[in-house]
């Protein structure tokens, strides 16, 4: 049977992460297992306690200081070997027959490196306000969590730019792209994610690493 290996990420994400989790965890099977890994970067806030709630069905991860996003995604794929793998943000969550859609099309098509849906903009009460369709290349690059990666198209787990405080989605499928990669687009809306205030996407340094990351090789 093959092997998902789903990595959420945790930084602050208190009012979160037990959502994210759950709906890691609640993904519908067929053909695969699923093994949740999730990295607590550091938060200083209830993180911690809530993710130990689930510590009997996770892989968790719980880092002392804050390294940033890459970092951490970097960590919790070093400690899984699976067929493929997603990353999944603490604020954000899973449709529930998000891999049951996404699955077969690397399974069944070896062309393909990556495949990806759609995203759901959501507010605090998991209200949806708005459709995000990634057809777009650079909306793509814009949204980059929630794709499904098949794991041996990278040479080790190293597979983030760890000196990107920001942006590192953005950076690692652009390099895919660059080198002939090619990523499968699903017409459906699988992933939700939830714009607040401390959102790294609204992160004013944002747009400096995204210009770092159009020229980079």
């Amino acid at each position: 049977m093959k092997k998902i290996s789903i990595i959420i990420t945790c930084y602050n994400k208190e009012n979160f992460i037990a959502r994210a989790i759950r709906s890691s965890l609640n993904v519908l099977k067929k053909g695969f297992s699923v093994k949740v890994v999730v990295v607590n970067d550091g938060s200083t806030d209830e993180s911690d306690s809530i993710i130990k709630r689930f510590s009997e069905k996770i892989t968790y991860i719980n880092l002392e200081e804050n390294i940033g996003v890459a970092g951490a995604s970097n960590k919790g794929l070093s400690a899984v070997k699976s067929d493929y793998w997603m990353r999944v943000d603490g604020d954000d969550f899973l449709s529930q027959d998000a891999l049951i859609h996404m699955f077969p099309i690397l399974n069944q098509n070896s062309e393909y490196s990556f495949v990806y849906a759609n995203h759901v903009r959501v507010d605090e009460i998991s209200a949806v306000t708005k459709y995000v369709d990634l057809k777009e290349r650079e909306t793509l690059f814009n949204h980059g969590a929630g794709v499904l990666f098949r794991s041996c198209i990278f040479d080790n787990e190293y597979v983030y730019d760890e000196t990107y405080r920001n942006a590192e989605d953005y950076k690692l499928l652009k390099l895919l792209i660059d080198k002939n990669h090619k990523g499968f687009h699903l017409p459906l809306y699988l992933y939700r994610y939830y714009i607040h205030g401390d959102n790294l996407t609204l992160n004013e340094n944002r747009q400096t690493y995204i210009e770092k990351a159009k020229h980079s090789t």
